[in-house]
């Protein structure tokens, strides 16, 4: 009788452990759902004609022309339209349209207008501010680095982000070693902006208000690897130095 009881001890106890280990997996595997990236598309950007117009047409006025900094104040859209909207057509935009896309903002709903971002002490600012809240990094915990960067054109912007052509949003990720160096051949790469040639468009990933760049990335870990670097860099149009607005560094979880 005395042999029974220590018996039925263990079982209880093996049986205690078996739903100790079942909840461990069950909660590991919800972790996995949680933690692995949905598979995303770039997103493109929407063409103006679809996107109501918030305000009425612009009538272009004359304007006071600024070859530097700072823009000279006015509450006039109609004197900036008259420079920044024109040119050629091609692929149904002009080059130059960003009163036309400011009129399809809730900026332009609000009754902000160019001079309220466009003045010398916010120049940078405004870009850094503007993406640094609409950057997200997510990493999976997997032998393979999957991530993803997602870039979002917030509210505050009031037009096109970047309007120009020539403007672009360098967005990259890369595998980083011990020493904090890229691995070459790991990185991926992706543009927000508009690429213009003599044949026509290239392509068009400028960002309306609202809108998403998604820049996926899944490549095998190298073994140098102890983690990923994300960033966004912001290149100015004619030859002007690279500034960044964004980075972060995520750790690899162990697969």
């Amino acid at each position: 009788m005395s042999s029974v009881v220590p018996l039925r001890r263990r079982l209880l106890r093996g049986i205690v452990g078996s739903l100790i280990v079942g909840i461990a997996v069950c909660s590991s595997l919800a972790a996995w759902r949680v933690l692995a990236p949905v598979p995303l598309e770039t997103a493109h950007a929407a063409s103006l004609a679809d996107v109501p117009a918030l305000v009425p047409p612009v009538v272009p006025a004359s304007g006071v022309p600024h070859p530097a900094w700072p823009v000279v104040a006015t509450a006039s859209v109609g004197s900036c339209a008259a420079c920044h909207d024109q040119g050629v057509s091609v692929a149904g935009k002009r080059p130059g349209e960003t009163a036309e896309e400011w009129r399809r903002t809730p900026a332009a709903a609000a009754g902000r207008v160019c001079t309220s971002c466009h003045q010398a002490p916010l120049v940078q600012a405004d870009w850094a501010a503007a993406f640094r809240a609409g950057v997200k990094v997510s990493i999976s915990p997997s032998g393979w680095a999957v991530a993803q960067v997602k870039v979002t054109a917030t509210d505050e912007v009031g037009h096109r982000l970047p309007t120009s052509p020539g403007v672009e949003l360098r967005v990259s990720l890369a595998q980083v070693d011990r020493q904090g160096l890229v691995i070459e051949g790991t990185t991926v790469e992706g543009v927000v902006g508009r690429r213009l040639a003599d044949a026509g468009e290239q392509f068009d990933t400028r960002l309306l208000p609202g809108e998403v760049y998604k820049l996926r990335y899944e490549k095998r870990v190298d073994d140098e690897c102890v983690s990923m670097i994300a960033r966004v860099l912001v290149v100015p149009r004619r030859g002007g130095d690279p500034f960044m607005v964004w980075e972060e560094r995520v750790v690899l979880l162990p697969g």
